[in-house]
């Protein structure tokens, strides 16, 4: 097969998409598409067996592991979003309209740069999922959690070697700058509970991320206005992605936010139900069997309705954790969402 070859793209698809960039094909993790393949197979691996190996298993206390964890990806977003930053500014980017400096140059090489470090970070965001399999928070590898992380780490190998430069220098500067705030977020919820009182803005953590796609998408139909040097495919397909993306958070806010009425409504409906039942109506009808019936039914109806309104309270917060930008973006006590 030719993809068993070390083109970092088989040359059965290149010509279609053409070749890539020629500066970078030589860099780790971009020689060939095996080594990205095999860890996204790894990934999908421990995503079906990893909660079966936990199954009859304690969940492990990786609390330290976490902290180092969140401080290094604050360390290397900061880094990634400095690079972008000052390597734009430095080479005097237009952010209308930007094409890809594909010299030699040593800021040329530095942006370049800068987009592999931003891919590899893709590539550690995958340890979100296995520590949430670790810790047995199985209810945080959402359809949202799962289908962004896996699709980062294809969709900017792609782009780090068709586009190392130019217009997605944005997509990159952007998220990486998100990326600081949330994982600073999951730090602080990581050290403690007596942090969550200073973890009031998590549902503007959300919004935020939100608002870096619509500012990408933006940014990207900006470029195809004034016809920017950037491969048409590469473009349609990042603003398709995007716009998925755009879709599933905006799913994922309405129910974690705008769903607290249905919620409280039903537990409202709970008590009610519990007050209608109570013994002491039985006992103000003289009826010391009824009352002795009630009693019964109390205790069963009072067990089914914290029952539900346990089960109600842990759904309301799965939807409100997401998951990092990409964001996937809460934590509660350590726990993490994407």
């Amino acid at each position: 097969m030719e993809i068993i070859q070390t083109e970092s793209v088989p040359l059965s698809i290149q010509k279609y998409i053409g070749p890539p960039d020629p500066r970078v094909t030589g860099w780790p993790l971009l020689k060939s598409p095996i080594p990205v393949i095999s860890i996204f197979i790894f990934y999908i691996v421990i995503v079906i067996f990893g909660p079966k190996f936990m199954k009859n298993r304690k969940p492990y206390n990786i609390k330290y592991i976490l902290l180092i964890y969140n401080f290094s990806q604050i360390a290397l977003s900061s880094y990634i979003f400095k690079e972008f930053l000052v390597t734009s500014y430095i080479s005097g980017y237009n952010w209308a309209c930007q094409p890809v400096d594909r010299s030699l140059s040593p800021l040329a090489i530095r942006m370049a740069s800068a987009c592999w470090w931003f891919y590899f970070s893709k590539v550690v965001d995958l340890l979100d999922t296995v520590f949430f399999v670790l810790r047995k928070k199985l209810s945080q590898l959402s359809f949202l959690h799962l289908y962004h992380h896996s699709t980062m780490i294809f969709n900017w190998y792609i782009g780090t070697l068709y586009l190392p430069g130019g217009q997605a220098f944005f997509s990159g500067l952007i998220n990486s700058f998100v990326h600081v705030i949330m994982y600073t977020y999951y730090l602080l919820s990581a050290i403690g509970p007596h942090m969550q009182k200073y973890l009031w803005w998590k549902r503007y953590l959300t919004q935020l991320q939100l608002c870096q796609f619509v500012a990408i998408i933006f940014h990207l139909c900006v470029g195809i206005w004034n016809k920017c040097e950037a491969p048409t495919w590469l473009t349609a397909w990042t603003v398709g992605y995007v716009s998925s993306l755009v879709m599933l958070f905006s799913n994922f806010y309405k129910k974690a936010y705008h769903g607290k009425d249905v919620s409280v409504k039903k537990h409202k409906e709970v008590d009610a139900q519990l007050y209608d039942k109570s013994p002491l109506s039985a006992v103000a009808n003289g009826s010391v069997r009824q009352a002795k019936e009630g009693m019964k039914r109390l205790g069963k109806n009072k067990h089914q309705g914290l029952t539900n309104y346990f089960q109600d309270d842990e759904s309301d917060n799965l939807n409100k954790n997401h998951s990092n930008g990409f964001v996937k973006a809460s934590v509660r006590n350590g726990k993490k969402c994407y």
